[in-house]
């Protein structure tokens, strides 16, 4: 699913990935537990202005990246992934987890279209402004 969109702070571009995982949870004084969830991601990138073509960013890229982090997420038990040692892995975790590796991907891919040569795509992604990420609980699974 892609979306576009334009509001008050500029405009957005809006992808959906889900995944499969197995995790530990842990709060106050009870005792933790191994629960599993399909997670349903939502993304919005931000920026206040378009690009020569009339693009924010590159739906493509967009779809890649967050495919990218699911992938590394799908079947596994987040537990014995290096980003999530020693951390309760709530929902909110997980949603600032593919937050940075989103941020990072787009870092990377800045300067590959950089070294590529193309100014007006490098341009675009320097002018994101946000990257908004919703994890939720799939409903159906």
């Amino acid at each position: 699913l892609a979306t576009a969109s334009q509001s008050s702070s500029g405009f957005y571009v809006g992808v959906t990935d889900r995944c499969m995982y197995a995790h530990i949870l842990g709060f106050g004084s009870g005792a933790p537990f191994i629960t599993g969830c399909t997670a349903v991601v939502h993304v919005k990138f931000y920026g206040k202005c378009l690009d020569r073509d009339c693009v924010l960013l590159d739906i493509c890229v967009a779809q890649r990246l967050l495919r990218e982090i699911m992938a590394r997420y799908d079947h596994k038990n987040l537990d014995e992934l290096p980003t999530f040692q020693g951390i309760n892995t709530t929902v909110e975790v997980v949603a600032r987890a593919v937050c940075m590796e989103l941020q990072h991907g787009l870092q990377q891919e800045q300067a590959t279209v950089c070294a590529g040569g193309d100014s007006n795509a490098a341009a675009a992604l320097a002018a994101l402004t946000k990257i908004e990420v919703n994890v939720q609980e799939s409903d159906v699974a």
